[in-house]
C-alpha cells in the first residue's frame, strides 16, 4: 500500500507519494491442534509427570498454558487441580486410584483453543519407606512404661502403623515378639529383667507393608534393685597443694533416683592405709600441706529407697608441694606459632610448625637459616622480667654451618632486648654444647650429635656479679657457674633460633617451657584419673575419648588408640587406624566392648592408661543381626507374599488373604492344596549352620491321622 498526498495553494498544486507498506497479510489464523498433548513419566505417588503441548498450527507465535486435571479411574469426570498450572506435576496421594490428564490452551493473535491429553494409567501408590527409625523412650526397669514412636515414613498416605514389642538378649540381638504387646506403650515386667527391649514398627498403606526396628533399650533392671557400682568413682585435677580436685561418682545401676555422698581419704604413698579427712565430704577437695607425700582417694556411697553401697576411687598421684609457677609452655600442638609473641624470618630463612619430625605429640617447630645475605629465623616469647627462671625444651639439630659458627638453642634477653645468655651447639665434629654470657664463651661437658633428640634445661638467676647459670642435658648437669656476671634487671624474653643474619643452621624444637624459680627435674606423666569414653555403645554412633587427668611436667601431649575387647572387657586388641579422639562404631564391634588407651608424653618420658570398657555394643537401626527374611502375611489382594527386610518374595497358591491375624491380617490355608512358595537363595541355605523359623500359627482343626500330616514348614 502507498498513499499519494496532493498539496494546493495560490501558486499551484503538487503531489508526493509515500513509501510502500509491507505486504498485506491475511487475518491471523487461530491455533488448531493437530496432535493432542501427551504426558510422560510414571503415574505413581511422588513421581513427576511432564506435559508436552502436542502439535499446533496457526499464526505464530503461539503460547501454551497448562491445567492438570484429576479424573476417575476410567479417565472421565475430570476436574482441574488447584495450582497445578506448570508443564510438570508431582503426583500426590490424593491422585492414587484415579487418572490424570492435562488441558493445554494454545493462544496467539487469532485467539485461544484448548486440547486435552489422554489420561494416564491409574495412579499407583508408593509403599512406605522409613526416613527416621522408630524410637523407644522411658526407663528400662521393671514396672516402668516404655513408649514407642513410629519414626518418620514416606509413601502414599494414609499410612497405618502396627507395633510389636520385642524381647532381646542383653546385647540387643536374638529378639522375639512379646505376646500381646502390640500397642505403642509397654509396661516392663519381671520376666524382662536382664533383657533389652526393641519395638518393631510395621507401616502399611495401599502399596504394601515395610517394617523397621528401634535401637535396643538399656538392659532392664529389677524394680527393687539397690545401688551397684559398675564403673568406679574418679578424681580429676592435679595432686598438688592448693590445687582443686573433683570427684565423679562413677556409674551405678539400681532403682532410681540414686543419691551420692562423698568422703575424701588420705592414704600412704602406695595408696594404702587410707583414713577419712575430717570435713571433706563434698564432691570437691583442695589439697593442703598435710597431704604432701600422701595420695588421696574418695569413697562414694550411692543410696536409694532399697539400700546403699560404697565404691572407692583409685588413688591420686603423690601430692606435691606448691612448687614453681609456669610462665610459658608450648608443645606446638596448635599447629602454629600462635602462643609466641613474635615470629621473624628474613631472606631464605624459614620458621614453620610441622609434623614430620617431633619429640612428643603431633607437631614441632622447625627453624632454618642459610649463609646467604639477609637469611635469618627466630621466634620470641616476652614476659614480665624474672630474676630466677628455668627454660626447658627438646631439640634436634638437622644442619650445622661452617666451622667456627654455632647452632642456637636458647637466647635470653633483658627487658631492653639485650642478650644475657645464649645456649648453642658448636659447629664441628664434636658437637659440643656451649654458652655465651658476660663476655665469656665457656664450653660445657655435654655433646649432641646431629639428628638426635635431646632435652636441654637452663636455670638462670640474674643478680649482678653473683648470678648463676646451670645447664642440664637429658637430666644430667653439664655446666654450672655461681659467680656469673648477669645484669640484675632480669630476663624478659626467650628466643629460639638466630636473630643475626647469615648463620647457617637447621633445628627442630618441641615441648618448650619456662618456669619461675629453679623449677625441678622434669617429671614424666603419671595418670591420676583414667581416660573416659562418652557416647552410646551402638553401631553407627560416635564415641569420644577424654584423656583423663595426668600429673607431670607440662606441656603433656596425648596419643589415642581405640581397642576392641570381648564382652567382659578383656582380651583387647587395637583397632587399625583408630587413633584419634573419636571413633565411630561399626558392625564388627557389635557384641564387643570398646576401650581407649591414652599415651601421655612430655620431655621426661611417657606413660599409658586405659579407660574402662564401654557397655556391650548393640546393633544400630534396622533388623537384628541374622534376620534375613520377615513376611508379615498381611497382603489382602494379589498372589505375592512380600519380604519386608530382604528380597525373598513368595507366591501364593490357593491361599486366603485378609483374615484376622496375630497382628493385622493373616493368611488361611485349607490343609491340602494351600501353600506359599519362596525361591531358594544362599542366605536361606546356611549349610551346616543353624537356621531358625518363627511363625504365629492358629489351627482351626486337627491334622489327618498318620501317615498324612500338615506341613508348617517344608525346607528342601
Amino acid at each position: 500500500m502507498r498513499v499519494v498526498v496532493k498539496a494546493t495553494n495560490s501558486s499551484g498544486t503538487g503531489t508526493a507519494t509515500s513509501a510502500p507498506t509491507a505486504v498485506v497479510q491475511p487475518p491471523p489464523t487461530p491455533p488448531a491442534n493437530t496432535a493432542p498433548p501427551t504426558i510422560s513419566g510414571t503415574a505413581q505417588d511422588g513421581q513427576t509427570l511432564t506435559a508436552s503441548p502436542g502439535t499446533w498450527t496457526g499464526t505464530q507465535p503461539i503460547s501454551y498454558a497448562y491445567q492438570w486435571q484429576r479424573c476417575d479411574s476410567s479417565g472421565a469426570n475430570c476436574a482441574g487441580i488447584t495450582g497445578a498450572t506448570a508443564a510438570t506435576y508431582t503426583v500426590l496421594s490424593a491422585d492414587v486410584g484415579g487418572t490424570l490428564a492435562v488441558l493445554v490452551t494454545a493462544t496467539n493473535a487469532g485467539g485461544s483453543v484448548a486440547a486435552t491429553s489422554s489420561p494416564t494409567a491409574t495412579v499407583q501408590p508408593t509403599p512406605p519407606a522409613v526416613t527416621s527409625q522408630p524410637t523407644v523412650s522411658g526407663m528400662a526397669q521393671e514396672g516402668q512404661t516404655l513408649t514407642a514412636t513410629s519414626g518418620s515414613w514416606s509413601g502414599t498416605t494414609p499410612i497405618a502403623y502396627a507395633y510389636q514389642w520385642q524381647s532381646c538378649d542383653p546385647t540387643g540381638t536374638d529378639c522375639g515378639p512379646i505376646a500381646g504387646a502390640t500397642v505403642s506403650t509397654y509396661t516392663v515386667t519381671t520376666g524382662d529383667v536382664g533383657t533389652t527391649i526393641r519395638i518393631l514398627v510395621t507401616a502399611t498403606n495401599a502399596a504394601g507393608s515395610v517394617s523397621d526396628f528401634s535401637a535396643a533399650t538399656a538392659v532392664v533392671q529389677s524394680a527393687g534393685a539397690p545401688p551397684a557400682n559398675t564403673s568406679p568413682p574418679t578424681i580429676s585435677g592435679t595432686a598438688q597443694v592448693g590445687q582443686p580436685l573433683t570427684a565423679s561418682p562413677g556409674t551405678w545401676t539400681g532403682t532410681q533416683p540414686i543419691s551420692y555422698a562423698y568422703q575424701w581419704q588420705r592414704c600412704d604413698s602406695s595408696g594404702a592405709n587410707c583414713n577419712p579427712i575430717t570435713g571433706a565430704t563434698s564432691a570437691g577437695y583442695t589439697a593442703t600441706t598435710a597431704d604432701v607425700g600422701s595420695t588421696l582417694s574418695v569413697a562414694v556411697t550411692g543410696s536409694n529407697t532399697v539400700g546403699g553401697a560404697t565404691a572407692t576411687s583409685a588413688p591420686t598421684a603423690t601430692v606435691q608441694s606448691a612448687g614453681s609457677a609456669t610462665i610459658f609452655s608450648d608443645g606446638f600442638e596448635s599447629g602454629n606459632f600462635s602462643a609466641w609473641s613474635s615470629v621473624v624470618t628474613g631472606g631464605d630463612g624459614t620458621a614453620t610448625v610441622q609434623s614430620a619430625i617431633v619429640s612428643t605429640g603431633s607437631y614441632a617447630a622447625q627453624l632454618s637459616e642459610s649463609a646467604n645475605t639477609g637469611s635469618k629465623s627466630y621466634v620470641r616469647e616476652t614476659f614480665s622480667a624474672q630474676q630466677d627462671l628455668t627454660a626447658t625444651g627438646d631439640f634436634q639439630v638437622l644442619q650445622q654451618g661452617a666451622s667456627g659458627g654455632n647452632v642456637p638453642f636458647f637466647r635470653f634477653l633483658d627487658p631492653s632486648g639485650t642478650r644475657i645468655v645464649s645456649l648453642y651447639r658448636q659447629n664441628g665434629t664434636t658437637g659440643t654444647i656451649g654458652l655465651t654470657y658476660g663476655g665469656l664463651h665457656p664450653a660445657t661437658t655435654g655433646k649432641l650429635a646431629l639428628n638426635t633428640w635431646a632435652t636441654l634445661s637452663v636455670h638462670l638467676t640474674t643478680s649482678g656479679t653473683g648470678g648463676t647459670v646451670t645447664v642440664t642435658l637429658n637430666g644430667t648437669q653439664i655446666y654450672q657457674a655461681t659467680d656469673a656476671t648477669l645484669a640484675s634487671v632480669g630476663t624478659a624474653t626467650l628466643q629460639l633460633g638466630n636473630d643475626s643474619a647469615a648463620q647457617a643452621f637447621g633445628i627442630v624444637a618441641d615441648t618448650i617451657s619456662v618456669q619461675s624459680g629453679s623449677g625441678s627435674s622434669p617429671t614424666p606423666p603419671a595418670n591420676t584419673s583414667p581416660p573416659t569414653i562418652a557416647g552410646t555403645a551402638q553401631q553407627g554412633q560416635t564415641l569420644t575419648a577424654s584423656p583423663g587427668t595426668w600429673s607431670g611436667t607440662q606441656p603433656i601431649n596425648y596419643a589415642y588408640q581405640w581397642q576392641r575387647c570381648d564382652s567382659s572387657g578383656a582380651n583387647c586388641n587395637p583397632i587399625g587406624g583408630a587413633t584419634s579422639t573419636s571413633y565411630t562404631l561399626t558392625s564388627t564391634d557389635v557384641g564387643s566392648t570398646i576401650e581407649v588407651t591414652v599415651t601421655a608424653s612430655n620431655m621426661a618420658g611417657s606413660a599409658i592408661a586405659s579407660s574402662a570398657p564401654t557397655a556391650v555394643v548393640v546393633p544400630g537401626s534396622g533388623p537384628p543381626p541374622g534376620l534375613v527374611a520377615l513376611w508379615h502375611m498381611d497382603e489382602t489382594t494379589g498372589s505375592t507374599m512380600f519380604d519386608s527386610v530382604g528380597a525373598h518374595n513368595g507366591t501364593l497358591h490357593s491361599t486366603q488373604t485378609g483374615l484376622p491375624g496375630f497382628t493385622g491380617t493373616a493368611y488361611g490355608f485349607n490343609g491340602s492344596s494351600s501353600y506359599v512358595g519362596v525361591p531358594s537363595t544362599a542366605d536361606l541355605n546356611p549349610g551346616t549352620a543353624n537356621i531358625t523359623f518363627t511363625i504365629h500359627l492358629q489351627t482351626s482343626g486337627t491334622p489327618p491321622p498318620p501317615p498324612a500330616d500338615w506341613d508348617v514348614f517344608r525346607k528342601g
